[in-house]
């Protein structure tokens, strides 16, 4: 984990949000090991869930990536 709890990464979010005009992919990292929670539970669904471990979605955040780069 980041170390830092989740409420603290929400609001951190909402000032990034706040402070640039640019667009925000949300990645949830580790869902390998995420267990019975899942990203609802976490209010984090608009999120693109991945796993390193895996390689889990991360074609998905790629694709995203480029879209928003306009690549």
């Amino acid at each position: 984990t980041c170390g830092y709890s989740l409420e603290r990464q929400g609001k951190l979010y909402e000032e990034i949000k706040k402070t640039f005009d640019k667009p925000i992919i949300i990645v949830a990292n580790k869902c390998d090991i995420i267990g019975s929670k899942t990203l609802q539970d976490l209010n984090v669904d608009h999120a693109i869930p991945i796993s390193c471990e895996t390689k889990f979605n991360i074609q998905q955040l790629e694709l995203e990536i480029s879209k928003n780069l306009k690549v």
